[in-house]
């Protein structure tokens, strides 16, 4: 991920915040909200590396690398958000109301350099639940609340400890980026989590393109297991040969501690019409291809299923009924 987007706020050199008093008990509502805040480290999702002797790129199986490239792409954008919300919420509020703190002025670059300001304000709901957003406008002498726009906004939305809670937060790079002219992202992505359930996390890219690159539209879904296991579920639209239509890819990926995993997705749409095709494909622990198959191109069929670290094909489920909304309305 391009370190000059939104969430890529580690460059905030933070004025107005001073360390946190922690004898004040009007915070102790900002201090639950911070208490309840997973870490980068907590939602990550930890794909093994290629620990074998080193070969070359095309020898590397290609869903491995598809696995691979997918988790740094969502894992960007997590650890980005999450690292510098933590360390903004370590400091004492500039101000605070009835169930409501802000953190700030903050300014994203160097010194004098810096094109905004930012505020972090977060709410807390007569549910209990926590509200919050970052918002921003250009850098002007008259710091007029008027100009600001949320570019970052979430929702905490329950548990009592780390280990136990979920919630989302969603992004606005195009907002972002309208702010300052050396941001290269756009586009929109929403981020949803829950620490009980592995974590699950999932995630959903709207049109998100760096740097003049073609658009990603996808939505991506993981859960980590203790031992560094997982599983990976990712739907893309996308052109995958023939003509410039697109297809649909929907994939899951399993792996095991040491790095052994399986591929198993459908192809719909586009250049296919009608026509489903079903693809498997497994690697070794040192990322190698042990089997490789697809439906519709049987001469293509490579190594044997034995060999898979997952006897059995297991195909995408559901995925939540808002989330495929999301993607449906691009």
């Amino acid at each position: 991920m391009n370190r000059s987007s939104t969430a890529a706020l580690a460059l905030l050199a933070l004025t107005g915040c001073i360390e946190e008093d922690r004898s004040d008990p009007a915070l102790d509502g900002a201090r639950e909200f911070a208490s309840l805040l997973p870490t980068s480290a907590d939602l990550v999702m930890a794909v093994p590396g290629d620990t074998s002797e080193r070969r070359s790129a095309d020898e590397l199986d290609p869903f491995y690398v598809l696995t691979r490239e997918a988790s740094g792409s969502v894992n960007g954008f997590v650890e980005n958000w999450l690292d510098t919300l933590h360390d903004i919420v370590s400091l004492t509020p500039v101000a605070e109301g009835e169930d409501a703190w802000a953190w700030g002025p903050m300014h994203q670059g160097e010194g004098g350099l810096a094109p905004t300001t930012e505020y972090l304000v977060v709410q807390r709901e007569a549910d209990g639940t926590f509200s919050y957003a970052v918002i921003e406008a250009a850098r002007a002498e008259d710091d007029d609340r008027a100009n600001y726009v949320p570019i970052i906004a979430g929702k905490l939305l329950g548990g009592t400890s780390v280990e136990d809670s979920f919630g989302w937060f969603a992004v606005d790079f195009t907002a972002a980026a309208e702010m300052d002219p050396m941001r290269d992202t756009v586009g929109h992505a929403v981020f949803a989590y829950d620490m009980v359930q592995g974590p699950l996390v999932v995630a959903a890219l709207d049109d998100i393109a760096t740097g003049g690159e073609p658009a990603t539209n996808a939505l991506y879904g993981y859960i980590r297991g203790a031992d560094g296991s997982g599983v990976m579920d990712v739907l893309v639209h996308g052109d995958v040969g023939g003509t410039d239509m697109e297809e649909t890819w929907d994939l899951r990926s399993r792996w095991t501690a040491d790095g052994a995993g399986r591929s198993d997705g459908q192809i719909t749409g586009g250049d296919l019409g009608l026509q489903v095709a079903t693809l498997n494909d497994c690697w070794a622990m040192g990322a190698q291809t042990v089997f490789y198959a697809n439906d519709l191109a049987p001469e293509t069929e490579y190594g044997d299923e034995a060999d898979c670290a997952f006897a059995e094909e297991s195909l995408p489920g559901t995925l939540p009924t808002w989330l495929r909304e999301v993607l449906d309305a691009r």
